[in-house]
């Protein structure tokens, strides 16, 4: 794989009550192909990975991978114990990152 250009890592909304907002999300994530990235790094450090459940990290990963359509590589942060880490993996590949 050849990553070129710049790598865009976006941020991860939330709503008033903290949920994942994945429409903001799904906004935020076209705004930024826009720009041509090289690559979308999804729930990754900058985009609150800490701070997701593995059922919010898997939609927002669903989320990017929808929007980016195959342009461009999505890549997803995952992390914590490692069943948690193992249960992300697996559900980003499942959703094409």
């Amino acid at each position: 794989m050849n990553l070129s250009g710049v790598l865009f890592f976006p941020v991860t909304p939330f709503d008033a009550d903290g949920a994942l907002s994945e429409q903001v999300l799904a906004e935020h994530i076209g705004q930024g192909l826009a720009h041509g990235p090289g690559g979308v790094f999804v729930a990754c450090g900058t985009g609150e990975f800490s701070a997701l459940s593995e059922s919010e990290h898997a939609r927002a990963v669903r989320v990017a991978t929808e929007v980016v359509g195959g342009r461009v590589p999505v890549f997803a942060g995952a992390g914590g114990p490692i069943g948690a880490a193992l249960n992300q993996a697996r559900a980003a590949r499942e959703a094409g990152a």
